[in-house]
């Protein structure tokens, strides 16, 4: 939330739509580690729950894509 609250005050431009992408814990990266997995779930879970509350952030999932990763992170 703050993060989003400062570059909209950095750019000046308090409607900025912003869209937040899921990290996605299908990436052999994070499937593999239970450690990241947790944060990523954390994360996830703050970037849904702005997008919840306001109207101008967007989440985008991205957990169906379960395969075709071009390393361990990216699709």
């Amino acid at each position: 939330a703050q993060f989003v609250a400062d570059l909209r005050s950095d750019l000046e431009t308090p409607e900025l739509k912003v869209f937040l992408t899921e990290i996605n814990g299908n990436m052999p990266v994070l499937r593999d580690s239970p450690l990241q997995a947790a944060g990523t779930v954390l994360v996830n879970g703050g970037m849904t729950s702005l997008a919840a509350v306001d109207p101008n952030v967007f989440f985008v999932p991205t957990s169906d894509i379960t395969s075709g990763f071009a390393d361990g992170i990216h699709y």
